[in-house]
């Protein structure tokens, strides 16, 4: 019987995933366009139709109708077996105001792809009742230029436009139809009378239902005007204080007592702080200051008991309630006292009592480097760093006239901001224990971080060792073998934040070995002498090397006064006759010196080091050889063009002498003509002579270029002897 189950179940999720494995590109309707009335009356029954444009042959259609925005409550379904529109007859109720949607799918086929429909717009219409009026403010006595709002409210219908009458004759004011209000903002006498206002709708561009309210009556009085008053007085008070505040009018009608009211701006309502004025002194009025009094205050004037004056109001007057501040004390957001760097904290700085306090924000009794409003009581550090960390506190403070009247300190709250571990940096060294086994110290250091950080060791990315840190560095000791490919290892930081890795390091490590090189390089305090040289060593092979250096076979110590040391490599010489002698470099491995390897031996003194190398001989011979081969070669040149010249010459003259005794008689006897011809026979005969003149050099030349080759070849065999005499004494 199990078996039979398992069976039966292994062969529903084969169903199951071939079912998700079926396309679902099905067939496509054509979006369905919704129409029917644009409103309708509460408690009547509408129609609304769907149709789509495209239907797919051999398809049913299902026609949704929806309210917009809540697609689960169905309000109507139609199914359309033969391409019929749908069809949705609606009771019309007050809730049905709204926008519809139509929505198409295919009837009893999920491969149809369902569509919607634009919506459409329905209002429902609801017959008017209840229409009544109210007054702002609730008084049907009124002064000349005072204002008055009137409202006019319904019980029940929707859709109201709103008419206002005066005496059941339409009023002047100007007023909008959709709004409920009626605003006159300067009385005059002929506002007063009967108001009412007629609450009206329609359905289909007609008349549906309209409702008037009761009348209202307004009266409008005119009587003797007073100037406008004016109020002063201090601009703060301190809780649990006396303070006194003025009133008094600019333009005071004779033989009229004033009564001068104070009033909260806002609340004309509450009972006011009254004073009579009878022979036209200021009104006063004393005030037992309490935390509620913190408000903008007017004075208004009317006459006292003469309904004749039209009463006036002052500007207000602001009063500032001030507090003593007490119980400072701060929260963080988020509620922690641990932030990594680059996070962002909220200080709140809050108080039990106290108004209009200022902030100051304090870091280990200094204050912050951030910017921040003393109005307000939040400093926010957007990116935490280290330098944030310690304990803040504010100071809370206020005023009176100018100067501090209280302050309050709260407790410190500690902010401690750790540091992400940064990249760490990998290095290594060999050491050798007493039984000959070599291991290398994986060293694993970040720069800045906090604690606890782990650093992970990765031999070719697997995990071979994990160490916590000590001032944020780890050792690991990895056993190894000299000469063989250890593979690379990579250092992994993480500090329950972030990891981060180090670049990886081959550990292979290669004996010393081969050649040991030592080269010599020299310092020339000027032209003419080498003060000092420098020795440089290097081992062909090796990967931690370690040098020695000797002079006439004793090991140089650190503290020879006449070295200067800059590494175990280099070592710079001054040539004095102490430092005179043989000079050679031994190279051992820095882990184990077991295994030496020596360099040739050289002679460092003043007299071999300022002696001129055989190369820089043999430059400046072949330099100036080059030099002696070129200026001949020129020479040479130079006769060979002066030849071809002359020939050039020859022939141009035998073609002159040819036309001049061709011209000679045509031409003679014209004197002019015949002194032109002997001129220019005279010009050849200079050119001719030249010529000559120029042959015979040419030919001393030619006959002395083989003395002179010769001299040179003596010449170039005296320097190859010099230069071949100079390599064997430098050798």
């Amino acid at each position: 019987m199990t078996k039979m189950t398992f069976t039966f179940n292994l062969l529903l999720v084969l169903l199951g995933l071939c079912s998700m494995w079926q396309r679902t590109d099905g067939q496509a309707l054509g979006k369905p366009v919704i129409w029917g009335p644009s409103e309708g009356i509460v408690r009547t029954v509408e129609e609304f139709f769907c149709k789509v444009d495209e239907i797919p042959e051999d398809v049913s259609i299902v026609y949704q109708l929806f309210k917009e925005g809540d697609v689960r409550r169905l309000i109507g379904e139609y199914t359309s077996l033969s391409g019929e529109p749908g069809k949705f007859p609606v009771y019309v109720r007050s809730t049905f105001d709204g926008r519809y949607i139509c929505k198409a799918s295919g009837h009893n086929n999920a491969e149809v792809i369902p569509s919607y429909s634009d919506p459409l717009r329905f209002r429902v219409i609801e017959k008017i009742e209840g229409a009544h009026i109210t007054l702002d403010p609730p008084s049907e006595e009124f002064w000349e230029e005072e204002s008055v709002t009137l409202q006019c409210s319904v019980t029940r219908g929707t859709y109201v436009s709103y008419d206002w009458l005066l005496d059941k004759v339409a009023v002047q004011h100007h007023y909008n139809r959709s709004q409920n209000q009626l605003t006159i903002q300067s009385l005059s006498t002929s506002d007063s009378g009967r108001y009412s206002c007629v609450a009206s709708n329609q359905f289909n561009g007609t008349l549906f239902s309209s409702s008037t309210s009761d009348g209202k009556n307004v009266n409008v009085k005119d009587g003797q005007t007073l100037g406008k008053p004016v109020i002063w007085g201090p601009s703060e008070g301190i809780v649990r204080t006396v303070v006194e505040l003025f009133c008094k009018v600019d333009e005071n009608p004779e033989d009229v007592s004033i009564l001068y009211q104070l009033f909260k701006e806002g609340d004309v309502r509450r009972p006011p702080v009254e004073y009579t004025s009878l022979s036209g002194e200021p009104g006063k009025f004393s005030i037992y200051v309490r935390s509620d009094h913190d408000e903008r205050y007017i004075c208004k004037a009317s006459g006292h008991n003469n309904t004749e004056v039209i009463p006036s109001q002052s500007d207000p007057l602001r009063f500032r309630v001030i507090e003593k501040i007490e119980g400072a004390h701060i929260t963080l957001d988020p509620p922690s006292e641990e932030f990594w760097e680059e996070e962002s904290v909220t200080l709140q700085c809050s108080v039990t009592k106290g108004t209009y306090v200022s902030y100051d924000w304090l870091l280990n009794n200094v204050p912050v480097r951030q910017h921040y409003n003393r109005s307000q009581n939040q400093l926010t550090i957007q990116s935490l760093s280290t330098s944030d960390s310690g304990r803040y506190s504010c100071v809370a403070s206020n005023q009176f006239n100018g100067t501090l009247f209280s302050n309050s300190t709260s407790d410190g709250k500690n902010v401690n901001v750790k540091e992400h571990v940064s990249e760490p940096k990998i290095s290594f060294e060999v050491v050798k224990d007493g039984e000959g086994i070599f291991s290398a110290i994986v060293k694993c250091q970040s720069e800045k971080g906090t604690s606890p950080i782990t650093f992970t060791l990765l031999r070719n990315n697997d995990s071979i060792a994990e160490e916590q840190d000590k001032d944020l560095q780890a050792k690991i000791v990895v056993p190894i073998q000299l000469d063989r490919n250890m593979g690379l290892v990579q250092c992994q930081a993480s500090d329950r934040t972030r990891t981060v890795s180090s670049k990886p390091v081959n550990i292979t490590v290669e004996s010393v070995g081969g050649a040991v090189t030592m080269k010599v390089n020299r310092t020339v305090v000027n032209i003419s002498e080498v003060w000092a040289v420098w020795l440089r060593c290097s081992v062909q092979r090796g990967t931690f090397p370690e040098y020695s250096w000797f002079l006439n076979n004793t090991r140089l110590e650190k503290q020879d006064l006449f070295l200067h040391q800059t590494n175990n490599a280099v070592f710079q010489v001054i040539l004095v006759p102490e430092t005179a002698g043989l000079y050679h470099c031994e190279a051992a491995n820095a882990f184990d010196n077991t295994t030496r390897v020596l360099s040739q031996k050289w002679l460092i003194n003043k007299e071999v080091m300022n002696r001129l190398p055989l190369s820089v001989t043999i430059l400046v011979f072949t330099s100036f050889f080059l030099l002696i081969v070129a200026v001949t070669a020129c020479c040479l040149y130079g006769v060979v063009l002066r030849k071809k010249k002359a020939r050039i010459y020859r022939v141009v003259k035998e073609e002159f002498t040819e036309m001049s005794s061709i011209d000679d008689g045509l031409l003679s006897e014209d004197e002019d003509d015949e002194l032109s011809v002997a001129v220019y026979e005279e010009d050849m005969d200079v050119v001719e002579a030249s010529r000559i003149e120029d042959s015979d050099e040419g030919e001393d030349e030619e006959s002395s270029i083989p003395d002179e080759e010769s001299d040179e070849e003596k010449n170039l065999l005296d320097e190859e002897t010099l230069e071949g005499a100079g390599t064997q004494e430098t050798e």
